[in-house]
């Protein structure tokens, strides 16, 4: 009997985990999709508002190398629970130094455009 207890939490252990795995990694796949967006949108109003104000395109600039850190953030979370700590749930609960910065760099960005809408 223990065997077959054994299996039936191994199997529950492992839905558990795909169910926490699984948001993290569509999550990723469509901020690299956004990121591809992004991307083409900077180098669009670069090249059609070349003669907007320094500090407009200077925002424009910071905003846009900011969203590239937070997107290499994101995927080191998602390499964490991916990748390095894979199959093994009672790590679940421990978060990598990318999943705090996060939050963080969110709000800096927030604020900045924020700012920008206000001025």
């Amino acid at each position: 009997m223990p065997f077959i207890s054994n299996g039936v939490e191994e199997v529950a252990e492992s839905a558990s985990i795909a169910y926490f795995i699984g948001p993290i990694f569509i999550g990723n796949i469509l901020n690299w999709m956004l990121m591809g967006t992004l991307v083409v949108q900077a180098y669009s109003y670069y090249q059609r508002f070349a003669k907007d104000r320094i500090i407009i395109r200077a925002l424009v600039a910071v905003l846009f190398v900011l969203d590239i850190i937070q997107t290499v953030i994101l995927t080191d979370c998602a390499w964490f629970f991916m990748v390095r700590e894979w199959g093994q749930a009672k790590n679940l609960g421990t978060l990598p130094w990318s999943a705090v910065m996060i939050p963080c760099l969110s709000g800096v960005v927030a604020a900045m455009v924020q700012t920008f809408y206000a001025w």
